[in-house]
């Protein structure tokens, strides 16, 4: 397989295969995850066959078989790919409304494709949709996506606290860690999460919510391209990062 992409799973050092895989995910491209998710599987019924079977197949066996596989992959039609990006495109600078008197934030988290590092980020915009404030932050160290997603809740907390807010709606896109905020779950991340809990109470009020990929794709994009800048925090609070639009329509 190809030395970076070997390097790369290598520094993966989490312990979890869920959280391990998720990681890989998030840091590789879909190509590259394809590949590594493929070579998995065959690897594994390759043992399989050796240990309950007895059918043993040598490592050529299984390499030429990875490729056979992949290549009937990319034969799936392009068409397929390109309504897929299309519908990613129409929806790449939708959110969802907040509700009225409400400031909307939303929220993401990044890991660097060797693993050694993470970011996060927060997108701030009036009920109208108008660009308010963002900011991003890169954690030297902190790889665990769920760890990450959970700082990307603060982070969107202390927008907030920069914009001088009162009312505002903290979007996430990760499940987990919005319904730990709610169970005031003590996990991996649970200083986090009481950290978050203690600070809503410097707001009227404070709205966190979980929301989709597609409703997050601003947040996400941002720390994507924050993750590969040098260690720190970064706050837009009059123009707006490249690449986010200043006025945006949200999504009814």
């Amino acid at each position: 397989m190809d030395e970076g992409l070997v390097e790369h799973i290598s520094v993966n050092e989490i312990p979890d295969a869920k959280q391990w895989l998720f990681m890989l995910n998030e840091s590789m491209s879909h190509e590259d995850f394809t590949t590594v998710v493929v070579s998995l599987w065959a690897i594994w019924t390759a043992r399989r066959k050796a240990l309950h079977e007895e059918l043993f197949q040598s490592p050529m066996t299984t390499f030429g078989f990875i490729q056979s596989y992949l290549k009937d992959l990319q034969l799936i039609p392009a068409k397929v790919e390109s309504k897929v990006e299309a519908s990613r495109s129409t929806s790449s600078t939708k959110m969802i409304r907040p509700p009225p008197s409400f400031m909307k934030i939303n929220v993401d988290a990044a890991v660097l494709r060797t693993g050694t590092r993470g970011s996060v980020s927060a997108l701030c915009r009036s009920e109208q949709g108008v660009f308010v404030g963002a900011s991003t932050r890169v954690i030297d160290g902190v790889f665990d996506p769920a760890i990450l997603e959970a700082m990307a809740c603060a982070e969107g907390l202390s927008l907030a606290q920069d914009l001088q807010l009162q009312r505002i709606c903290l979007a996430s896109d990760c499940l987990e860690v919005v319904q730990s905020v709610m169970a005031s779950s003590m996990g991996k991340y649970g200083i986090i999460i009481k950290e978050i809990k203690a600070r809503k109470a410097a707001f009227d009020e404070v709205q966190i919510c979980h929301e989709g990929r597609k409703n997050n794709t601003e947040a996400h994009m941002l720390a994507r391209n924050a993750v590969s800048d040098v260690v720190g925090r970064r706050l837009w609070l009059l123009n707006p990062p490249d690449h986010v639009p200043h006025t945006i329509s949200f999504d009814e």
